[in-house]
């Protein structure tokens, strides 16, 4: 089933304009209704925000929602987890969304983060959080890695491609029939391939397409 993308307008009351409503409720005596008509807000939510005054009159009620709470990890701690992901990226070692879910899992336990029941069920967390923590961070992508073996990444240097137009130099050199341009065949494009396709990985958004070596 298509997943459906609601819009969902979340925290768009002013602090101000709550407290007022909540006064005008408690103080003034207007109704919910009223009051939530007066200041531009659901009655229901104003219901929320003068139930806790009420029951807490001098205490200091923050008059907006507080969504950090809900958070299974800190500001820090996901700057850490996006910069561990983009750095096994650039590695050639990308992280599939399983693996990323997987991981997060993992830095929570090790940290005692207080985690939902099903990250602790199933070993891992959510796809909703990881679509969450991929809009919060904003420089995270999914995206498909180049197919590369291990050779060719480990070997592509500047070193080894100095040495290879060395070598093709002396041996154009050396040998007269190499000199005639049509001597020359290029052997590289076949059909087979020691390189598997590898899945999409979760890497740095905008930056050259990342390859992969390993499937997770």
């Amino acid at each position: 089933m298509v997943r459906i993308k609601k819009n969902r307008k979340i925290g768009a009351t002013s602090k101000e304009a709550m407290a007022r409503a909540v006064r005008l409720t408690i103080e003034e005596n207007h109704s919910l209704r009223q009051a939530g008509e007066i200041c531009g807000i659901k009655f229901q939510t104003l219901a929320r925000y003068v139930k806790k005054a009420r029951n807490d009159p001098g205490g200091n009620i923050i008059m907006e929602p507080n969504y950090a709470n809900r958070q299974v990890f800190s500001e820090d701690d996901e700057i850490m987890l996006a910069e561990y992901i983009i750095t096994c990226s650039k590695m050639a070692y990308g992280l599939t969304t399983e693996g990323v879910k997987k991981l997060a899992y993992q830095f929570a336990a090790a940290n005692n983060r207080k985690v939902p029941d099903s990250w602790k069920a199933n070993k891992t967390a959510g796809s909703e959080w990881l679509r969450s923590f991929r809009k919060r961070r904003g420089n995270l992508s999914i995206r498909q890695p180049e197919q590369c073996s291990l050779s060719r990444l480990t070997s592509f240097n500047e070193f080894n491609v100095k040495q290879f137009y060395v070598n093709l130099k002396s041996i154009l050199e050396k040998t007269d029939k190499l000199k005639d341009p049509s001597r020359i065949f290029n052997l590289d494009e076949t059909s087979t391939t020691t390189v598997q396709r590898p899945r999409k990985v979760v890497a740095q958004k905008r930056g050259k397409t990342n390859q992969s070596l390993h499937k997770r």
